[in-house]
Formats: C-alpha cells, sequence, structure tokens
C-alpha cells in the first residue's frame, strides 16, 4: 500500500494543453507537421506531468491517469420535458485535426502502461466516473489521493474515509486545493495531538498554499436545482419571461436562490436533499419570477432525479453493471518508481531523442 497517489485527468491535462498548441493541429497542414504537433504535444504533457511531480516532490508515492471512453450517462431514459443530450451542447472544432489530438492521448496512455504506470479507460466509462471509483478504492485500502484536474464536478469528491481516515482531495494550480470540511477546524494548524493523516494533509495544503474547505455534496445540489450549461444539465425551472421591450429570456433558479432554499430548509447533506425533494420544488415555485410557471410537480421531480443521475458521482447513481465492468481493472493499480519518473520524464514522452523544450516558460 502506498501512502498518496497522483490521480490525473487525462482528457482535461490534454485539452488544457490544446488550448495552447491549438494552431499546429489545424487539419490543412502537411502530415509531417501534424506528427510533429502530435509529438510535441505528447512532450508538453509528459512535461507537464513530471512538472507535478516535482512540485508535490515526496508527498506522492504513486501516480495513475484515467481517460474517457465514452459516457452511459446519455443511455439513461430522459424526463418528457427534456429533449437536450448529455453534453449535447459540445461541438468539436472543424479545423482541428482531431484525429492526431487523440492519437497523442492514446500514445500517452500506452507509454504509461509500457513504464508501469496505471493508465485506465473503459467504454462507456467517463474520466470523471474513473476517479470516483479510484479515490473510493484506494481510500478505503487506506491510500491518500489527489485528483489533479480544472473539472469542478471533481470536487464532490473530496472526502476523508471513516474507516480509514484516508482523504481525498481536488487540485488545480491556479484554483489551489479544495479538502473536505470535515478536516476545518480551528486547531488545523497547530502541530499538536494530530493524527498521522491529519498531519500529512497539513502538509499538503501548506505546499499548496492555498486551499478552500468545502461540503462537497453542495456541488451536486447547486448543479441539480441551478443545472450545468458545461455538461449541457437544465435546471430544475426554466421559465421564458418577457419584458418591457418585447425581449424573451429564460429564467432559471439562481445559485443565490437555491442558496436561501437551501438555508430555509435546513438542508446539508445529500440525504436531506433527497428527502426534502417536495419541498425544494414547491420553494422554487414560489419563487416571484415563477409566477405562472405551468410545469407540473410530476414532470419536476423527474428531472429532479434524473439530474442526480447526471451529476452525482456514487455507487446510489453509476449503474451496477457499470461497477462490476470498472471493479475488473482494480487489479491493474500498480505502484511505479517514482524516483526513476521525476529524473526521467522522457519515459513518459517515449522518445529517443530530446525535443525542444518550447513550453519551458509555461508553469505545470
Amino acid at each position: 500500500m502506498n501512502k498518496c497517489t497522483l490521480i490525473i485527468d487525462g482528457n482535461w491535462l490534454l485539452m488544457s494543453r490544446l488550448g495552447i498548441m491549438m494552431g499546429d493541429f489545424n487539419k490543412d497542414q502537411e502530415q509531417c507537421r501534424l506528427e510533429a504537433a502530435r509529438d510535441n504535444m505528447i512532450d508538453f504533457v509528459a512535461q507537464s506531468i513530471n512538472k507535478m511531480i516535482s512540485f508535490w516532490g515526496d508527498r506522492i508515492d504513486n501516480i495513475m491517469m484515467v481517460q474517457d471512453g465514452g459516457s452511459w450517462r446519455k443511455h439513461v431514459p430522459k424526463p418528457s420535458i427534456i429533449t437536450e443530450e448529455y453534453k449535447g451542447n459540445r461541438v468539436s472544432a472543424e479545423d482541428v485535426a482531431w484525429d492526431y489530438v487523440w492519437m497523442a492521448l492514446d500514445i500517452i496512455c500506452k507509454n504509461f502502461k509500457t513504464n508501469n504506470i496505471t493508465c485506465i479507460t473503459e467504454h462507456d466509462v467517463e474520466g470523471d466516473d474513473w476517479c470516483w471509483y479510484w479515490s473510493r478504492y484506494l481510500n478505503h485500502i487506506g491510500t491518500n489521493c489527489i485528483i489533479w484536474t480544472s473539472d469542478a464536478d471533481l470536487k464532490q469528491l473530496v472526502q476523508c474515509d471513516p474507516t480509514t481516515d484516508a482523504w481525498t482531495v481536488w487540485f488545480n494550480e491556479k484554483a489551489g486545493l479544495y479538502v473536505s470540511n470535515t478536516f476545518n477546524r480551528s486547531d488545523m494548524d497547530i502541530l499538536i495531538d494530530f493524527r498521522g493523516t491529519d498531519t500529512f494533509l497539513e502538509d499538503i495544503c501548506r505546499r499548496s498554499q492555498k486551499y478552500t474547505y468545502i461540503n462537497p455534496d453542495d456541488i451536486v445540489m447547486s448543479k441539480v436545482v441551478c443545472g450545468d450549461k458545461g455538461d449541457n444539465i437544465k435546471p430544475l425551472l426554466q421559465y421564458p419571461k418577457t419584458n418591457g421591450s418585447g425581449k424573451t429570456t429564460t429564467c432559471s433558479v439562481s445559485l443565490k436562490e437555491w442558496g436561501m432554499i437551501k438555508e430555509d430548509l435546513r438542508i446539508s447533506t445529500m440525504e436531506d436533499f433527497k428527502a426534502s425533494k417536495d419541498n425544494i420544488i414547491d420553494a422554487a415555485l414560489h419563487l416571484p419570477r415563477f409566477a405562472g410557471c405551468s410545469t407540473s410537480k410530476k414532470d419536476l421531480r423527474e428531472l429532479f432525479d434524473y439530474n442526480i443521475i447526471l451529476v452525482r458521482l456514487h455507487k446510489e447513481q453509476i449503474p451496477k453493471e457499470i461497477q462490476l465492468i470498472m471493479n475488473k481493472h482494480r487489479s491493474e493499480y500498480t505502484v511505479t518508481d517514482m524516483d526513476y519518473l521525476r529524473h526521467n520524464y522522457k519515459v513518459l514522452a517515449c522518445q529517443q531523442e530530446k525535443v525542444a523544450d518550447l513550453f519551458k516558460d509555461i508553469p505545470f
């Protein structure tokens, strides 16, 4: 059993670097240039991982990568009032040679496996699902986890395992570290009478410098009620209203309004949230802006339940058959030689000749 594993959101890492290299993947370029762009992307990602390994130092003693393989959520029956597809609003740029972009990620994952580093993908399983699976499994066996991503949905995974005291935190260079509010105690900065895990977590927080305590259930609850444009998840209430100038806008429950409802109903956990479904719907319908909304409560209850399935990363929501598929990969978890990786990042790029360090001034 290792101490702390860095879980890398592979698709996010690739796409975040693509934003800098987008012009290099213009599909009108010659094949040799696209191949060079692919190789430079592989090297860029390898350097980014190496810098992250250096940033955490010996605080992490293993890394792994997860990769999207589609989504089972696209096959979930939709409520009658929903016509939009889950993540159906995402449109790929037509001038990008996406085959070379995805080829880079496939090669990176192959290189991981060649070098005894866990890299997992499976048909219809999202990277988010893998982050849930591995963080829960590793915490259960006593290994701490840092999820490296900018996907805010994954903040819901921060926790402290009640049986092992192992924890999961969310990290991004700009946003900092997100930690479960179960650790938010007035004595957090006092190095005395700590359990070993708390001392280690304090060291992680100090290394990050910027850290925020959150209730992970808040991430799920707010998206169920207020929606998420990024994933094309519709808010619980939508109501068209026309102003005095004749312009029609779509009203939805705001985060501020949801905060007021949540406070009035004294909701703090997912158990409270699910048990208060009808009260939440009634409170939303009584907001002044939704006077005249004709959506039935039956339809709203169906949408409430549907949104929980789309948003929540939990064994109650992930289908049993998907969990069984994921569980078959448990034996693939390996602990790699981190000291070797720290001094030989090129093994992740799998290139014999050194590629020019095009991105040396870009942090992580």
